[in-house]
């Protein structure tokens, strides 16, 4: 009889820590447009009602350069954001650390990103989209006394074999592209697992998961946003492919993903 893994996901019905879903722009946002993505608030007060602003640092001819910055955000107690929106340098970004399903986070995530977009292309009409960003980070824990992580992963191309070697502890970092339908390599992988000590007795597995596809034509002022949407969700499935080629079958099975 095969031994029942240890792990398990660190929700009840899914792994999911975090999901980060983002536009990258083709200029830099200049501080006009941050103030206009400020004053346009209201039309996404109700979800993310507290504002801050943030400088953030892009490289522009090889240097690193202060960029003007804004954050939206619905903050737990601790004031530790649940939902936040990032609008600075080259990049418009929605976190969610409150993950439920797919369908329901990207629905509000995606409305959301079209409301402050339009506002970029009405004050920036030049800037164009560029390509579209999807981070996964998954999670399990497991008693580091019983820990095997074969009942974790199956052996495959995305991890080195030496990780069932070296104990609790341990890093993994990989990346690679995978080409379009005309062969140009428009979409980038790049896969972080790090196995760390948890709560004492304990240890937690992360699994990031960072996907970037260049638009084959950018997205324009007066564009729909559709286009960037349909990439969004072709990251969705190369994000549920990986686990599945990369978690043995109890563990998909936990998480719904079989």
């Amino acid at each position: 009889m095969t031994q029942k893994s240890t792990f398990r996901p660190i929700n009840e019905d899914h792994a999911i820590v975090s999901v980060s879903f983002s536009l990258a722009l083709s200029e830099v946002l200049k501080r006009d447009t941050i103030a206009a993505v400020e004053h346009a608030h209201d039309k996404w007060r109700d979800t993310l009602p507290a504002l801050s602003s943030a400088e953030t640092q892009v490289e522009v001819g090889g240097k690193n350069v202060r960029a003007p910055g804004v954050v939206f955000a619905f903050v737990r107690p601790d004031a530790s954001p649940n939902w936040a929106l990032t609008v600075g340098g080259v990049r418009v970004t929605i976190e969610c650390y409150l993950y439920t399903r797919w369908e329901r986070v990207w629905a509000e995530a995606k409305h959301i990103l079209e409301q402050a977009i339009e506002t970029i292309f009405e004050a920036q009409p030049k800037i164009e989209v560029k390509a579209v960003e999807l981070t996964v980070k998954d999670e399990f824990t497991s008693p580091r006394s019983k820990v095997d992580f074969r009942q974790l992963f199956r052996e495959s191309d995305y991890l080195s074999s030496h990780i069932f070697k070296k104990g609790a502890l341990w890093h993994c970092n990989t990346g690679w592209f995978d080409a379009d339908s005309s062969g140009k390599l428009r979409h980038l992988h790049n896969l972080d697992i790090t196995s760390v000590a948890y709560g004492g007795d304990d240890i937690a597995v992360s699994i990031s998961h960072f996907q970037r596809y260049v638009m084959p034509n950018n997205i324009t002022a007066g564009q729909e946003i559709n286009q960037a949407s349909d990439m969004m969700e072709l990251l969705h499935t190369a994000n549920k492919n990986l686990l599945r080629d990369t978690l043995v079958r109890e563990i998909t099975e936990r998480i719904g993903l079989d």
